[in-house]
């Protein structure tokens, strides 16, 4: 242990720097054994990274594989190992193979799924000992798998023996079960946590806004009143629930957007960050896709700039500020209540749907901290138990003085605040009519190409026969050209599969589902929607098979 000690104290250049919980000590100490797995639950700048890194520099004769399921999370990984000039391999989407030199590999869940990792896993097992996977930001694999395909079957991960470790920041003490079912985790288990008080931070909730305009000139007003204070290291953080309300916002303050939009290039991410830590734009709009992973220290400022959806998500994104320790404020600027979520009998809310409901909309005022709490605690703390910590808006209405409602922000904008947000809004909204009509050009062309053999038999059209439209089954060229009649077409149709970077395509009829007029909504087991059947398929076999 004085040796992990050591070895933290050179990383940070710190030659004073101690254990920061005495969870962190009893952490290292479970991840270094060869033994039990770890499920280790540190409080947002517990020091979870470490223990990953050092035991990588400890083990020189082993591997020690870090699966990070958010790319937000690849990037920081590879800015802070870098930094400290720490030894590492990245598995990247054209790797097949790992050079087994060095003792820190780092790699996506999404690439932790392919045939290519696997196969190059197990392949460096055999040359050195791959001792410990460790997965960080674990709870996601509950909170994520309705809509991060790559986030399901996670056990899968622990392809032979080795030593698991889960780590996060976020779980609710009910959900502690789950994640370790989730991944298979053994038995026995070490659960190690700390609690999640966060004493520099200071909450302000307030009052529901109106509309979204509402909530970008409050926000705008924010910015204003707290900017002349930041020094040059300092940053601020705004977190949005939609991508169209971030554009908006990033066109108000002339910064850049994080998002893990299906148009956003890994470049676009990259530029996005470097832009913020480099201190270019001291301020960035993300949306969840940032809410988990960066450890920027200095961020004084976190907004949440509209209703966020769950609990854990929020908790993220708040604990992104005041990593260093200083005071930080979070704002939660929330619209109109909506309807509160129902969570289905016998389902447990790992997301905490209806606790983030209950903390932004309470029949009666609850008070901030104790709100955040208790949710991933199972004991609430309340701003009064420490002297340390600071107060939010609920124990000092007196806060919101500080920064007053005004109509105009003039230093932001040379036109009165108003004009600045209907311009925002207007070309936001000739943006999205734009890209939507680069997207029915898209379509029309897959719907034209599509339509020329629709009312034909295609795999006959492949081979320069009109035919009128029958049964693939029983076309007469398919059962001329497959000695077998049709058994081989059915048995190449089997074996497609379509992984999770595919997006949603249809297994009868291999159509995208990326637009009504192509195909209509899945329904599992049943060829409903299917708009275009026995085309996509017998093109591709007939030219596969003959050309």
């Amino acid at each position: 242990m004085a040796q992990a000690l050591h070895k933290i104290q050179v990383l940070t250049g710190n030659p004073t720097a101690t254990w920061k919980f005495t969870a962190q000590k009893t952490a290292m100490q479970a991840v270094l054994k060869q033994t039990n797995d770890v499920l280790v639950l540190l409080c947002t700048g517990g020091g979870k990274s470490m223990l990953a890194i050092v035991p990588s520099l400890l083990a020189k004769h082993t591997i020690t594989v870090v699966v990070l399921p958010l790319k937000s999370l690849n990037v920081n990984y590879i800015r802070k190992l870098d930094e400290m000039d720490v030894p590492y391999e990245h598995f990247f989407s054209h790797s097949t193979r790992i050079s087994g030199t060095k003792n820190l590999v780092l790699v996506s869940v999404d690439r932790a799924q392919l045939p290519q990792w696997r196969q190059a896993l197990a392949e460096v097992n055999l040359r050195v000992k791959v001792a410990r996977l460790v997965v960080d930001e674990g709870q996601l694999a509950l909170t994520a798998d309705d809509y991060h395909d790559a986030l399901k079957d996670l056990y899968e991960l622990h392809q032979f023996q080795m030593k698991l470790v889960i780590f996060s920041g976020t779980l609710q003490p009910i959900s502690e079960t789950a994640l370790i079912d989730t991944f298979r985790m053994a038995k026995s288990t070490i659960i190690i946590h700390t609690p999640t008080v966060c004493p520099e931070l200071q909450y302000i909730l307030e009052k529901p806004k109106n509309s979204n305009k509402d909530i970008s000139h409050r926000v705008l007003q924010v910015i204003h009143h707290h900017r002349p204070q930041m020094s040059p290291s300092d940053r601020v953080l705004i977190f949005v629930p939609y991508i169209e309300e971030g554009e908006i916002l990033a066109l108000l303050l002339g910064c850049k957007f994080y998002n893990g939009g299906k148009d956003i290039t890994d470049m676009e991410h990259q530029s996005a960050y470097d832009s913020w830590i480099q201190g270019s734009d001291q301020i960035m709009i993300c949306t969840a896709a940032f809410g988990a992973g960066n450890d920027y220290p200095h961020v004084r400022l976190v907004i949440h700039a509209g209703t966020p959806w769950e609990m854990i998500g929020c908790i993220q994104e708040k604990s992104r500020a005041g990593r260093d320790g200083q005071p930080a404020k979070c704002y939660f600027l929330r619209g109109s209540p909506r309807k509160m979520p129902e969570i289905p009998p016998g389902e447990i809310d790992h997301k905490g749907q209806v606790a983030i409901y209950k903390w932004l909309y309470p029949t009666k005022p609850i008070f901030l901290r104790y709100g955040l709490t208790i949710f991933c605690d199972g004991k609430g703390t309340y701003c009064q138990d420490d002297s340390s910590y600071q107060k939010c808006s609920i124990c000092q209405p007196s806060l919101f003085n500080n920064c007053p409602f005004t109509n105009h922000s003039s230093q932001l904008a040379k036109r009165p605040a108003e004009n600045t947000l209907d311009e925002a809004y207007h070309i936001s909204k000739q943006r999205k009519i734009n890209k939507e009509a680069q997207s029915f050009k898209y379509v029309d062309g897959m719907k034209h190409s599509l339509e020329y053999f629709n009312n034909i038999c295609a795999y006959c059209k492949v081979h320069g026969i009109d035919a009128p439209k029958h049964s693939i089954l029983g076309c007469p060229q398919l059962i001329a050209h497959d000695y077998k009649h049709h058994s081989s077409y059915i048995n190449w149709r089997n074996l497609i599969s379509y992984k999770s970077y595919h997006s949603s395509i249809c297994y009868f009829c291999h159509v995208p589902q990326c637009h009504h007029q192509l195909h209509g909504s899945f329904v599992k087991g049943s060829t409903q929607g299917c708009i275009y059947p026995d085309v996509i398929g017998p093109v591709v076999y007939a030219l596969m098979m003959h050309f």
